[in-house]
């Protein structure tokens, strides 16, 4: 027999896979139950990441001037502001970079201090000049005052000035992400190239020297030239008309100036030169600065008031001076990088040159600073520092004066801060967070986020990536907690997590029937639809509903003293009473089901030795009508409140010890006893909102659920159930004959009917009777639906083997009843029938009985109405059970632990 079903779902650690029906076609609907996933990473939308404006960011710009101060007299100062049409914001600035220029006409050497307006004029100097002659240094930073000034002082000779703007760093309250700088060991990518008088040069650095080929907004170049006249080289961008001097030199020596050059829209960058010669140009990259977009960690900078490190120090040519930055000159003793230096050099005995790198390394390649005898040199390079934030300077190839000033540091990417406000809300729930306040420097590409906690006595870890801010949750079992952690991902690494407390309280009423069940039905009821208002006014019809019944409490629940009759009938006449209160509104319905079940919980004690089954269905049954009572009932003025406290001590001091796995009724008995077992223990786990206590459960359900539904997948005989009692294969079979066991007959242990087998989606009892399966069946069903509300998906981890059983089992009932044996009357519903393939070893098939009518409604409304399987045995059975019994439909029957599923469980969601 080939089962038609959906595709099948994907089921993955601790919840057991299901296993796949053999011979299964497609179906019209796929299954939309939740996946539940452990241990896996899922991956989320790729979005382009983009770097959060944060201090520190390089905005490069276009030069331009801002400032000429005609006349700067010896000891005097001026300030200067960026133009309102300069690109600078108003706020949001920490340092302005800037070139500057000085021109002295007289025969006084002098030199230039920057410092932010309003602070104190530092020591060092910034720019040396001297006699009539002009000089340019490069790549001068400096921090920013009020309103973005900063003050220039002048130490020597009066001299006139100027300010090319070449950019600005952004401040803690930026608004607009800039670049962060990426520093590479120096390599030319320009050499000895010939500009020719009054001649431009155009160089591409993308992709080159380790400069990526996309996502750069400015390079740091070193421009080196020598001309057999004097002249300005101009750096700047490509297409740009510039004002700016970046490199004034003389005539036959090697001027070299270190340029923060913004790259023009094809990427490229321009020099000019002045000369009437031509001139020999190289360029080497020092770094680059890469845009927002860009996935590598940058460093950023943080200005500092310039600080004198080392103050006109005489080096030997080479000789070399060390010393310790971080730690001092406002630089912090970790998390340093580079720090941002100006280095002037005085006094060189002949033509020479100097460089900075960290301590202990291998000295640079390529000077940082030229030196001349005649003249003074000024540079501002950026020098790493090595692990102790150390620095040095050499002298290359000449003695000379030098002195060395801190204006700045830069800090390395790192992770990012953690996200913030995590919070959970919904339910199904959904977690959302806000982007971390600070990214480390590198753009935030994506989240991690984790759920962990405990199901069924073990760890449970969920994982699941995302670029977004906020994301549904999967299907969570309900009862418990589950920690949160949302983890940001940059270049650097992982942020420390955001955390929050997911609470999924159990849903109430959740015992088998969930408040939109309840309501649906309610709604159908109330509007007059069949089959509901007809299932209805059948149910309202039976004696259990009547007002006038009188319940019969006991001390101690026994089979011999009759009260496990009483107790069966009482509780099936507390539910029934419950439902038609809920659904009808009337009050007197809720009073009577108060009464009967407070009457129990003040009176039941004990269990005998001969009702533990009793109390099993007890534990079923019993939840059910209280969970409707306590979370929809009021009790009028003058009228007992649901007894709760009561209920929960006979739950779990009187049945619930009845209910373990280790008990005969679990180890020994047929499967439907212990599928009751598991549905009780899960009913009384959500009414006590004991998680504990519904794990329990749901191991037992997961348990006895193979050991009760054969698939061929299994191997050649069924899975043994729990306990140890059906140790081997013989017993098993035994088990599945419906015989008892016999030492005598060991190894044997029963006599199976001659060809008797167990075949594809038989089921445990089969070969007893169907009234038998189709109380496991419906127990079994009913635990998955109380799972359900609490979001566990025990239909989907079984599905093929239940969906299997139920169209095995309706096949052969529908053959039996078509095909009676002698003394049968299926007209009635009751007897056996003869049934194809040989089932059983008899080829005959019992029916008939209360729990035969319950039709498997509860699974097939799961399967069938919800997910659109194909059960066309199922639907011919059910159809004609409701015939047989002149009922509206199947399932309009109260016994044991059954009771009204074709009123409660037919089309709800």
């Amino acid at each position: 027999m080939a089962v038609p079903h959906p595709q099948p779902r994907t089921f993955v650690a601790a919840f057991a896979a299901a296993a796949c029906l053999a011979g299964l076609a497609s179906v019209a609907a796929p299954s939309p139950h939740p996946q539940r996933l452990d241990n896996v990473r899922l991956a989320g939308d790729v979005t382009t990441a983009s770097l959060q404006p944060a201090a520190g960011q390089y905005v490069p710009l276009s030069p331009q001037r801002i400032a000429t101060v005609t006349s700067l007299a010896s000891g005097s100062t001026a300030t200067f502001t960026p133009a309102a049409d300069a690109d600078v914001p108003a706020t949001g600035v920490s340092a302005l970079v800037f070139s500057l220029t000085a021109t002295n006409g007289t025969t006084t050497s002098g030199a230039l201090k920057a410092y932010a307006a309003g602070s104190a004029e530092p020591v060092g100097t910034c720019l040396s000049y001297g006699p009539s002659a002009q000089y340019t240094s490069t790549a001068i930073v400096s921090k920013v005052g009020t309103g973005n000034a900063v003050t220039l002082a002048n130490t020597g000779a009066t001299v006139r000035v100027v300010v090319d703007l070449l950019g600005y760093y952004t401040g803690a309250d930026a608004v607009t992400a800039g670049s962060t700088y990426v520093a590479v060991p120096p390599q030319q990518i320009a050499s000895r190239q010939s500009v020719a008088a009054k001649g431009s040069l155009t160089v591409r650095p993308l992709g080159q020297a380790g400069i990526p080929t996309s996502g750069v907004s400015a390079v740091v170049v070193d421009v080196t030239v020598n001309s057999a006249a004097a002249g300005v080289l101009k750096v700047y961008p490509t297409g740009w008309t510039p004002q700016t001097a970046e490199a004034n030199f003389r005539p036959n020596a090697d001027y070299l100036s270190r340029v923060p050059v913004k790259l023009g829209a094809d990427g490229t960058i321009t020099l000019t030169s002045t000369s009437v010669k031509t001139a020999v140009v190289d360029v080497a990259v020092v770094g680059y600065y890469q845009t927002p977009g860009q996935l590598a960690g940058g460093a950023t900078f943080v200005p500092v008031a310039p600080s004198r490190v080392l103050s006109k120090a005489v080096l030997a040519s080479g000789s070399s001076w060390s010393g310790k930055i971080a730690g001092s000159y406002g630089v912090p003793a970790t998390g340093v990088s580079d720090v941002a230096v100006h280095l002037s050099a005085t006094n060189a005995t002949a033509n020479g040159s100097a460089s900075t790198y960290p301590t202990g390394v291998s000295q640079p390649a390529y000077p940082q600073i030229y030196e001349r005898p005649s003249e003074p040199s000024d540079v501002a390079p950026v020098s790493g520092v090595n692990a102790s934030g150390e620095m040095s300077v050499l002298a290359n190839s000449a003695t000379v004066t030098l002195s060395l000033d801190v204006v700045g540091y830069f800090q390395p990417a790192s992770v990012s801060s953690a996200p913030d406000a995590v919070s959970v809300s919904g339910d199904p729930a959904t977690v959302s967070w806000s982007s971390p306040v600070s990214d480390g420097g590198a753009p935030v590409t994506g989240y991690t986020v984790t759920v962990t906690g405990t199901v069924d006595g073990v760890a449970y870890n969920q994982s699941t990536e995302t670029s977004a801010t906020s994301l549904n949750l999967p299907l969570l079992p309900r009862g418990r907690s589950f920690a949160v952690q949302v983890v940001a991902h940059n270049s650097v690494g992982d942020s420390p997590a955001g955390t929050a407390t997911l609470s999924l309280p159990f849903q109430h009423p959740g015992v088998l029937l969930n408040r939109d069940q309840l309501d649906f039905v309610k709604a159908q009821v109330a509007a007059g639809v069949n089959p509901w208002k007809a299932a209805y006014t059948t149910v309202a019809s039976r004696s259990f509903a009547q007002l006038t019944y009188t319940p019969h409490p006991a001390a101690t629940l026994a089979r011999s003293s009759g009260s496990a009759t009483d107790l069966a009938n009482d509780d099936i006449a507390a539910y029934t009473d419950a439902l038609l209160f809920y659904l009808s509104g009337n009050a007197q319905y809720g009073d009577k089901a108060v009464s009967i079940l407070n009457g129990w919980a003040k009176s039941l004690t004990t269990v005998a030795g001969d009702a533990q089954l009793d109390a099993t269905w007890a534990a079923e049954m019993m939840p059910r009508a209280a969970e409707i009572l306590r979370y929809g009932y009021v009790p009028a003025a003058g009228k007992p409140a649901l007894d709760v406290a009561g209920l929960s001590r006979v739950f779990r001091t009187v049945l619930l010890p009845q209910l373990n796995q280790t008990t005969n009724g679990y180890t020994w008995s047929n499967g439907n006893w212990a599928e009751s077992m598991a549905d009780g223990t899960i009913d009384i786990g959500v009414f006590t909102d004991d998680a504990s206590v519904f794990d329990t459960g749901l191991g037992m359900w997961r348990e006895r659920v193979r050991a009760y539904l054969y698939s061929a997948g299994d191997g050649s005989s069924p899975a043994a159930p729990a306990g140890g009692v059906y140790d081997t294969n013989a017993k098993v079979m035994c088990y599945w004959a419906g015989l008892a066991l016999d030492k005598t007959k060991a190894p044997a242990y029963c006599s199976l009917p001659s060809g008797f087998k167990v075949v594809d989606h038989q089921v445990q009892e089969t070969c007893r009777d169907m009234t038998h399966v189709a109380f496991g069946t419906e127990a079994l069903s009913y635990a998955a639906e109380t799972a359900r509300n609490a979001g566990v998906d025990l239909y989907g981890e079984q599905a093929s083997r239940i969906v299997g059983a139920m169209e095995f089992s309706a096949q052969h009932d529908l053959e039996a009843l078509n095909a009676p044996t002698a003394g049968s009357s299926p007209s009635g519903g009751t007897g056996s029938g003869t049934v194809s393939g040989g089932v059983c070893g008899t080829g005959t098939l019992a029916y008939g009985g209360v729990g035969w009518e319950t039709g498997f409604v509860t699974a097939y409304n799961e399967f069938h109405s919800r997910l659109g399987y194909t059960m066309p045995y199922t639907e011919q059975m059910m159809a004609k059970i409701a015939t047989i019994t002149n009922k509206p439909n199947a399932g309009l029957v109260a016994a044991l632990h059954v009771a009204w599923t074709g009123l409660t469980n037919v089309g709800t969601p």
